[in-house]
């Protein structure tokens, strides 16, 4: 039977029927704790920059309907509205963010040891069928962008007094589900002097199709301490018991946070700043050509009648001609308006634009020489990125040491021997300097497992565009083989360099 072993939060029947799993001496302690804040709730200006971090990674918002231009001081209303008709926007956020998580993700995590239970959880985590994988990447994209994103465990309530056999579980899914909550939803929370969490406060945006087949919607609040979980929406106050004992909340960092601030400021935002004034700068650049792009015909006239009928009548090309009094003579010609503000704008622009780059330790592959540069060179140059994507990469990896502790004191499933590995290897492999590295040092026979080790190594230097899950089981195939621990000796230590026509 699972009932017995199942760790399940039991509900709150009254404030006088309430069921506690903790002493009076633990709730005082609990109090305490709360009194070595580190408190900072959060003002409509953090959401201000959230929203525009969110609309800049997806173009939605001011970007989508030109609201974030700026008009000019003598700007007309109908002018600017046909400039925020014709404004497009150029997402730098995206990419840049995308750039340091998508090699994380290229293979697979590598997780061992497992339970069956675990095994189920990492095929659905939310109740929707998102892996484990696709949840982890939604929430590298979000912690990235925001500079910080919450992975929250909770789980169903369950009547305790009934028997739960493991089918139920199974065909229930009564088991511990994931969701994420943003900085711009936390509304309170408190640490220790060692800056553990001991109390959140946060709120989550829910949508229902009531009776009457209509959309409402409606706010639920959320607070956990080590001991209660508070769950409100209006007048409506739920109170569960949190048997676990810890916080089910896990804070995954977008870069390593230097700050004892629970909610540091995200890397991105100054480059989503950056890429606003780009989007204002390219749509004032787009105004001026459109509207000096073109050569204004003049034209000459001697009669007054002329010039008087002429000046309201006499149109050319795109734009009116322009007519003047020629009485000392004149013929037809052209004006072109100058190009130094435009060019101004446009040296603007390109130089914004490499700020970004620069922000985001990329290189700007704009420049035609770039194609030039080694294999080798560029490694070099992206050694700076490689050092983010890694430092978000081990973050990650902790936060899921942290979700499978979790799932245990939920299920009470040991999982003491799990392993989880992302991906450490982000640069350009070359195959060929791995053979020829390999080859010697198998030469050098430091010891069998060295040997082996090496031999892996080579395996995913030269599969590295191949199915993660088949490299790790040729992996496995090779750790099975009798001399897998062996050398290799000097006359087989040669690699043949491929021809080229």
């Amino acid at each position: 039977m699972v009932a017995e072993r199942v760790g399940f939060r039991r509900k709150v029947l009254g404030e006088g029927l309430a069921v506690s799993t903790y002493t009076e001496s633990e709730k005082a302690m609990n109090e305490t704790m709360q009194m070595i804040l580190l408190n900072a709730p959060f003002t409509a200006d953090y959401i201000d920059k959230y929203e525009l971090l969110d609309d800049s990674y997806r173009g939605t918002g001011g970007y989508e309907d030109g609201t974030y231009l700026i008009s000019h001081p003598r700007e007309k209303a109908d002018k600017y509205n046909r400039r925020r008709q014709l404004a497009y926007y150029t997402n730098y956020v995206k990419p840049v963010v995308d750039a340091q998580i998508n090699p994380i993700f290229k293979q697979d995590p590598n997780r061992q040891n497992t339970s069956s239970e675990y095994n189920r959880f990492i095929n659905d985590v939310d109740g929707n069928n998102t892996t484990l994988t696709r949840f982890m990447k939604k929430a590298a994209i979000r912690a990235k962008l925001h500079g910080v994103e919450f992975i929250v465990m909770d789980m169903e309530q369950i009547d305790t007094t009934k028997v739960i056999t493991k089918k139920d579980v199974e065909d229930n899914r009564l088991y511990p589900y994931l969701y994420l909550i943003s900085p711009s939803q936390i509304l309170d929370w408190a640490t220790d002097k060692f800056g553990k969490l001991i109390y959140i406060k946060y709120s989550i945006e829910n949508t229902i199709i009531n009776d009457k087949g209509e959309k409402e919607e409606y706010t639920e609040t959320y607070s956990w301490t080590t001991n209660i979980c508070t769950k409100s929406s209006g007048s409506d106050i739920q109170k569960f018991n949190n048997t676990i004992g810890e916080i089910p909340v896990i804070p995954l960092y977008g870069t390593v946070n230097n700050s004892s601030d629970l909610i540091p400021q995200s890397d991105i935002y100054p480059i989503a700043r950056t890429n606003l004034a780009i989007f204002n700068a390219t749509s004032e650049l787009r105004e001026r050509q459109r509207g000096q792009a073109f050569s204004v015909m003049t034209y000459p006239v001697t009669e007054d009648d002329d010039y008087e009928s002429g000046a309201s009548t006499m149109q050319y090309g795109t734009s009116d001609c322009i007519l003047y009094r020629g009485d000392s003579g004149g013929t037809p010609d052209f004006i072109t308006p100058p190009s130094g503000p435009s060019e101004t704008l446009l040296n603007e622009i390109t130089f914004m634009i490499q700020q970004i780059y620069r922000m985001a330790c990329l290189k700007d592959n704009t420049s035609i020489s770039q194609y030039n540069v080694t294999g080798i060179a560029k490694e070099y140059d992206n050694q700076q990125l490689y050092q983010v994507i890694l430092e978000l990469a081990q973050g990650l990896q902790q936060s899921e040491y942290k979700i499978a502790h979790l799932f245990e004191l939920y299920m009470n499933d040991k999982l003491d021997n799990i392993s989880i590995v992302y991906n450490n290897q982000f640069g350009i492999i070359d195959a060929t300097a791995a053979l020829t590295n390999a080859t010697q040092s198998l030469a050098l026979n430091i010891s069998p497992e060295f040997n082996l080790q090496v031999k892996k190594q080579v395996i995913r230097a030269v599969l590295n565009s191949v199915d993660s899950n088949l490299v790790e089981s040729i992996i496995d195939d090779l750790e099975n083989q009798a001399d897998a621990r062996n050398p290799i000796e000097q006359n087989q230590a040669k690699v043949v360099q491929p021809t080229r026509n």
